[in-house]
Order: C-alpha cells, then sequence, then structure tokens
C-alpha cells in the first residue's frame, strides 16, 4: 500500500517538474505569407479590396488592388522594394507605371518579442468549416 502511494507521489512530483520547467517561447511568424485584404469607409464611399503578399526575407511587399472611390473604380498593381528604397505603381486599367521613393521604414508583421499569451477566443462559425479563426 505505501509502495502504491510512494509511486503515485512521484509520478505527480514528476509531472510537476516537467510542467514547470518549459521555458515558454513567443510564436515565429512565417517570414513569407499572402493574405486578402478589405477596407472599406462607407462615410468617404472607399472600398478596397486587395491580394497581398509580404516577404520578409527580401524586405519586399506587393498588393493587386481594386480601389473604388464613388463611382469610379481603378485597379493597382503596387510593388514596395524597401532595399531598394522605391515603389513601383502599375494602374491596370490606363497600363501606366509610375515610380516613386519609399519613404516609410520596413514594417515587421509578426508576434513581438516581449508577447504574452492572454487568452484564445474564435472568430466566425466554428460548425462550419474553413469559415472560423481560432485567436
Amino acid at each position: 500500500r505505501t509502495e502504491i502511494i510512494m509511486l503515485r507521489a512521484v509520478v505527480c512530483l514528476a509531472i510537476i517538474v516537467v510542467c514547470y520547467s518549459q521555458a515558454p517561447t513567443p510564436c515565429q511568424s512565417p517570414a513569407q505569407w499572402e493574405a486578402r485584404r478589405w477596407r472599406m469607409d462607407r462615410k468617404n464611399q472607399y472600398s478596397e479590396i486587395a491580394r497581398h503578399a509580404q516577404d520578409e526575407v527580401n524586405m519586399r511587399t506587393r498588393s493587386v488592388e481594386e480601389i473604388e472611390q464613388g463611382k469610379e473604380r481603378d485597379y493597382y498593381d503596387k510593388l514596395h522594394l524597401y532595399k531598394e528604397k522605391k515603389t513601383y505603381t502599375v494602374n491596370l486599367k490606363t497600363k501606366t507605371c509610375n515610380v516613386t521613393a519609399l519613404t516609410h521604414p520596413w514594417r515587421h508583421v509578426g508576434v513581438p518579442p516581449d508577447a504574452k499569451f492572454v487568452f484564445e477566443s474564435e472568430i466566425g462559425a466554428p460548425a462550419i468549416p474553413n469559415e472560423h479563426l481560432t485567436a
């Protein structure tokens, strides 16, 4: 009987030691990723739908955008090259290319190194496959 109690105590102690010996570290965000972006301002009759790609390794982003301002609709392909400090903007409607200086610095998108876990939440309809996100 005492052997079983001792064995349980050792197992419990081992579990406690293993749990407390883990050193949690923040998640590493992917260096290259793609997303869809949607912005809307009803007051100013503005909407933007875009496919966005980010490459942290080569410090570049690309967005293919559909912008609607009032009754006008334009389509753009924007390439931001941060190492070269240039932005290439192609108006896909008029086929014109505009090269401008890139004035803002590279912005890392990801989990900050000093981030702390606060809580977990579900966004969307969890009963429908691929229609929800656990964040």
